[in-house]
């Protein structure tokens, strides 16, 4: 009887990780980060990256096996969204900083010409 629960649990868990992860869209530009969210009912997100403060990723045991998790972001003034069910999250959170090093690297070269 408990088995055939813990089975249907996780078939349930599974079921429910492939519906985000294919009802999940996930941009990151130049200018903001933007995801788009829900099957029936759509929820949209969008950050300025020139705002972004941190970022981190939060991975279920289902998440480390199906490589996908939540990336959280958080903005000036204490401004957080969370972007669930992203594949491949440690990659978005890596590009993440990638873009904000090249915008930041920009600045400064822009800066020294300035002088």
């Amino acid at each position: 009887m408990f088995s055939g629960f813990l089975f249907l649990s996780t078939i349930y868990l599974a079921v429910q990780a492939v519906i985000t992860l294919y009802t999940t869209e996930f941009a990151i530009t130049n200018l903001r980060i933007i995801a788009k969210k829900g099957l029936i009912r759509r929820h949209t997100i969008e950050m300025l990256i020139t705002k972004i403060e941190s970022v981190s990723v939060n991975q279920n045991i289902i998440g480390r096996l199906l490589n996908y998790g939540s990336v959280i972001v958080t903005g000036t003034g204490g401004t957080r969204e969370s972007f669930n069910g992203i594949y491949d999250p440690l990659d978005v959170k890596k590009k993440i900083h990638e873009i904000i090093e090249y915008i930041n690297r920009k600045k400064i070269i822009s800066q020294e010409y300035l002088y």
